[in-house]
């Protein structure tokens, strides 16, 4: 199932009630077992999320606790749902600063989705917190960014593993060739041949490439995927993308976003402040940022030309990507910045799409 029941699309009520009968059965020792305030509290692109708050009273004791529940539609789903449990079971462990989660569950069954259930953060999102903000705020905020970032990226890599994948650490071209694989079975997969002068021009260059040191890696981090509880602490969330890599790749995916979608001074300023924590400047970014441009427009071109079940993302995203037309045109203006690849094809979709380019 996809967000669906026989031919019902599954409403906000709908969930309510089925996740109501799921704790009723899942904690039979809980009485007066109740679900208020559910509401929407936000969409991912490959998540629906609801807010509520859990009642019930156990040994006497009556109990409120506020809750989040995640639900992963589409194929993927399960898999999904079973690895950011995973991960963010790990990272609360080592202390790295995450929501708690509860359960997880694979099947469709219980709410019609395959589902997380975790702790809600009551606060701000750092992105909110860093438009209202003054620039002394501003720059405390992007301090903050970058420490949770590296302190990521410092994490042994090793807990995160959960294939059991046999990783060679001290092969220097191991990620880069993993990668330069991942992209060419992407290309054939999604049929995107169009894309394949990055291949090319990624390939030609992976020599003087070599990766020093993994890390677990977040894979979409930016300021909306951080919280910050009414009490000042973080959280980050959102680790449907996370995998084991090389660090550069993820700061060029978040330095690709921010100036795409914000702008190239903010851009240096997130960069700045990442090599100010870490002491050292960052080798070879611009090739991990042609790696993000890669994805960003293979993930683009495959939503255009697939249906949602398939990619595991929600059926209006296409909708979406027309409202951040300008968005994508900065990605693929930014690939001829750092390339000179031109795609007349990728640029004719672009701007194909329905929607009005955006303010930057």
């Amino acid at each position: 199932m996809s967000g669906f029941l026989g031919n019902l699309p599954l409403t906000e009520c709908m969930v309510q009630q089925k996740l109501l009968v799921y704790l009723q059965r899942r904690f039979p020792k809980h009485q007066k077992v109740a679900i208020r305030d559910f509401r929407s509290v936000g969409e991912g692109w490959e998540t629906r999320i609801h807010g509520f708050t859990w009642d019930y009273t156990s040994n006497g004791e009556a109990v409120s606790q506020k809750m989040i529940i995640r639900m992963f539609p589409g194929r993927p789903g399960p898999r999904r749902a079973h690895r950011e449990f995973q991960v963010i079971h790990t990272l609360n462990k080592l202390g790295y600063p995450v929501p708690k989660v509860h359960l997880v569950e694979t099947e469709a069954d219980p709410v019609g989705m395959p589902f997380i259930l975790m702790d809600l953060i009551e606060g701000s999102t750092m992105d909110q917190l860093f438009r209202s903000g003054s620039p002394d705020q501003q720059s405390e905020l992007l301090s903050l960014f970058s420490d949770l970032f590296l302190r990521l990226h410092r994490l042994a890599w090793q807990p995160f593993n959960f294939d059991e994948r046999e990783i060679d650490p001290t092969d220097p071209y191991l990620y880069i060739d993993h990668t330069l694989s991942d992209i060419d079975n992407r290309i054939k997969h999604d049929n995107l041949k169009v894309l394949r002068p990055i291949h090319s021009w990624l390939q030609q260059r992976a020599s003087q490439v070599s990766c020093e040191q993994l890390s677990f890696t977040h894979g979409d981090y930016h300021p909306n995927n951080i919280l910050i509880d009414e009490a000042g602490a973080p959280y980050v969330i959102d680790w449907t993308a996370a995998h084991i890599a090389d660090a550069r790749e993820d700061l060029a995916w978040t330095l690709l976003l921010t100036q795409t979608f914000r702008s190239k001074e903010l851009r240096g300023q997130i960069l700045h402040a990442y090599e100010t924590q870490r002491s050292d400047r960052v080798q070879q970014l611009e090739y991990f940022e042609v790696i993000a441009i890669f994805r960003r427009l293979a993930d683009f071109l495959a939503v255009v030309g697939s249906d949602s079940a398939s990619t595991g993302l929600r059926s209006d995203i296409v909708a979406i990507m027309g409202q951040h037309k300008r968005h994508y045109l900065n990605v693929y203006a930014l690939l001829q910045e750092r390339t000179n690849i031109t795609l007349p094809a990728v640029e004719k979709i672009i701007n194909g799409l329905s929607g009005e380019p955006a303010e930057e």
